[in-house]
């Protein structure tokens, strides 16, 4: 196994109970994902958990919203978690 494969096979564990078991151990390190999915199905939620579970860590994240602002977004963030 080379150096390259075995970072690809390192998984990132999510942070969220149950997910990482329905996706064999948690995301591939150094990979992009999307989240999809219609209006109201937790997409905002799972994301805001899965970068705040990293943060507790100290690692980096990044979260692109095409609909939302960061002030929206922070207080949408408080009001449902404080």
């Amino acid at each position: 196994m080379t150096a390259d494969t075995l970072v690809e096979s390192e998984r990132v564990k999510s942070g969220i109970p149950g997910y990482d078991e329905m996706i064999s151990g948690g995301y591939f390190r150094q990979t992009v994902n999307v989240i999809s999915g219609e209006s109201g199905t937790g997409k905002t939620i799972f994301g805001a958990q899965f970068l705040y579970e990293g943060a507790k860590k100290g690692e980096k994240g990044l979260c692109i919203m095409t609909t939302k602002s960061a002030k929206s977004l922070k207080k949408e963030m408080y009001t449902s978690f404080g």
